[in-house]
C-alpha cells in the first residue's frame, strides 16, 4: 500500500514548529492502525496523536465472524491490529471527534476539547447500511460491524434459539 504525505505547514502566526505539532489520525480501526505504522516507519520521532471512538484497543474486524462462531478466541482479535507504542505517540481511545476546525488546524471532541494538528488523516471506516424494512427498529435487531455489535450478538445467543443474518 502506498501513502502520499505532502508537506505540512502551519499558519505563519501559529508560533509552533511544524514537526512539534502532531499528525492527528482520526480513526483507530484497520486503516488508522496501518497509517500510524507507516508514519512511524517513514517519519520516526514525529509526534502522532490517534483518536478512536471505540473505547478499546484496535482489533481485527475481519475475524469478528470467526470469534462469534467460536472458531477464534476473542483475544486473537486484539493481537493482530496493534498501534505503535512510543513516547511521542498519544493514543486517545473512546474519543469521538465532532468537528474539524480547518481555520485553527484542530479537531474538536464532543466535549469541546481541541487537538491541534500539523497534518490530519481521516480513517473513519464505514457504517452498516440498514434497509428500510418494517421492524428494523425493534429490539433484537442488530448490526454487525464492531466488537460491541459482536458482543451483543454473543449475549443474545443465551436468550434465543434462532438467529437470522442478512447481508
Amino acid at each position: 500500500m502506498d501513502f502520499f504525505f505532502g508537506e505540512t505547514r502551519l499558519p505563519a502566526d501559529s508560533g509552533h514548529r511544524p514537526d512539534a505539532v502532531p499528525i492527528v489520525i482520526v480513526g483507530a480501526g484497520p486503516t488508522g492502525v496501518r497509517v500510524a505504522q507507516e508514519l512511524r516507519r517513514r517519519l520516526p520521532g514525529r509526534p502522532l496523536k490517534i483518536l478512536g471512538a471505540e473505547p478499546h484497543e484496535p482489533y481485527d474486524r475481519v475475524q469478528l465472524s470467526s470469534a462469534l462462531a467460536g472458531e477464534v478466541h476473542w483475544r486473537t482479535l486484539m493481537q493482530t491490529a496493534q498501534l505503535p507504542v512510543a513516547a511521542d505517540i498519544q493514543r486517545l481511545l473512546g474519543t469521538e471527534v465532532s468537528a474539524i476546525d480547518r481555520a485553527h488546524r484542530c479537531v474538536r471532541e464532543r466535549t469541546g476539547l481541541a487537538h491541534p494538528y500539523s497534518a490530519l488523516v481521516l480513517a473513519l471506516g464505514s457504517r452498516p447500511h440498514l434497509p428500510n424494512v418494517p421492524g428494523i427498529e425493534l429490539a433484537g435487531v442488530y448490526t454487525f460491524r464492531s466488537l460491541r455489535d459482536a458482543e451483543a450478538l454473543s449475549a443474545r445467543r443465551v436468550r434465543s434459539r434462532h438467529t437470522v443474518i442478512l447481508g
